[in-house]
């Protein structure tokens, strides 16, 4: 079963705010959710008091925060950078003994300097 959000008069008894879609390029729109994407967000918004649409919004604002690292400590964002440069040491490295610039002079351009292509 899949659930519908739409910015229509059924949406208000859903608890999403009608005039949500025009504020955001005053449009209508719709998207399709899983049951179980929108059975946790009821939850959420029954516990909070919010609109599906702020549930929604939230759990993106706070993903975006996670991703970008703007929650972590000092040393915590210390260690997911030497994390990733162990990562990127351990990749296989190319056996060609050309430099990075040679390589690309000689691949990406013709004899004339004009990229190949």
């Amino acid at each position: 079963m899949v659930g519908a959000l739409m910015g229509a008069p059924s949406s208000a008894a859903a608890g999403i705010p009608l005039d949500f879609q025009l504020e955001a390029k005053r449009e209508m729109g719709i998207l399709i959710l899983p049951e179980e994407t929108e059975r946790l967000a009821r939850e959420i918004a029954d516990v909070t008091g919010e609109s599906l649409f702020e549930v929604y919004h939230q759990a993106l604002v706070e993903r975006k925060v996670r991703l970008s690292g703007a929650d972590l400590t000092a040393e915590e964002q210390e260690a997911r950078k030497r994390a990733f440069f162990a990562r990127l040491d351990a990749r296989p490295r190319t056996q060609d003994p050309r430099s990075l610039r040679e390589i690309e002079e000689e691949e990406l351009y013709d004899e004339y300097g004009q990229p190949i292509g």
